[in-house]
């Protein structure tokens, strides 16, 4: 798909990339007690984990930087953690802040924590944000 996105991108064209960190799946096979995934979660970048159908994928800052860089021959500019201390239902990063039952103002304060180390640990996030120009 990211090849395809290379293709038909314009010169100075950016991408805006989301995926998955290998930390969070490696946390959601932990609080799931999918033990028996950590091995392919460290080795792989993708698989049929949580002992569902679904292939996931799953991957590092520096993986994705060498994918952008190296692979696609794009220019990384940014990659970002998004939801670094906060998440849904299910998710690992839930037990810390759900923003769905937090007021107005406790909302905030956490948008302005995550957004603050977005950028710093972009590996923690529920998700990787990479902005990337051709």
């Amino acid at each position: 798909v990211l090849k395809e996105i290379k293709r038909i991108l314009k010169p100075e064209g950016l991408l805006f990339a989301s995926l998955r960190p290998q930390y969070f799946d490696a946390l959601l096979a932990v609080k799931n007690n999918h033990l028996n995934n950590v091995n392919m979660i460290l080795t792989e970048n993708k698989g049929r984990i949580f002992n569902g159908d679904m292939v996931f994928t799953w991957h590092t800052k520096n993986q994705i930087n060498d994918m952008m860089e190296n692979q696609l021959k794009l220019k990384v500019l940014e990659m970002y953690g998004i939801g670094c201390c906060s998440g849904i239902e299910g998710d690992p990063h839930s037990s810390i802040a759900r923003p769905s039952l937090m007021d107005t103002d406790a909302r905030k304060i956490l948008m302005d924590l995550e957004l603050g180390l977005a950028q710093s640990i972009p590996d923690a996030g529920r998700y990787i944000l990479c902005v990337a120009k051709k």
